[in-house]
């Protein structure tokens, strides 16, 4: 299977183990896995305006992380003038304000699993949904 998200990083596609540890003990992270057609849209519209849970956007969407076109108020890479995968990690991190989240669909997440340095321990999450 080819890595869909590789190329939309072009400075560097690999995702730091150790800078994400340090981002994690800043702030608190959470994963929401999804269905397509599952509402998760819906679940980021409804979580955004009250300010205490991020933006749990598709962020690494294999579609959209090409676009220039904002998506429920969140900026893709090129929008943001980064090309290098840790900084648009930690440029979402940031805007979160001490929580952020993402939505992965499992084909998602088996693209970003191969983006990692080294083995991710799930426990620097502070939750996990499904």
């Amino acid at each position: 299977m080819k890595n869909l998200l590789r190329d939309a990083f072009p400075s560097n596609s690999v995702i730091d183990i150790r800078r994400l540890l340090l981002e994690a003990r800043q702030s608190k992270l959470y994963i929401i896995f999804l269905t397509p057609r599952s509402g998760s849209t819906w679940l980021t519209e409804l979580i955004m305006p009250t300010g205490k849970l991020g933006a749990p956007q598709e962020w690494f969407n294999d579609n959209w992380i090409y676009t220039d076109e904002p998506a429920l108020g969140c900026l893709p890479p090129r929008l943001r003038g980064l090309t290098d995968i840790n900084a648009y990690i930690s440029s979402i991190i940031d805007e979160g304000q001490g929580v952020a989240g993402i939505q992965l669909s499992v084909f998602q997440a088996l693209m970003v699993r191969e983006l990692f340095s080294e083995p991710l321990d799930p426990s620097i999450f502070s939750g996990i949904f499904y």
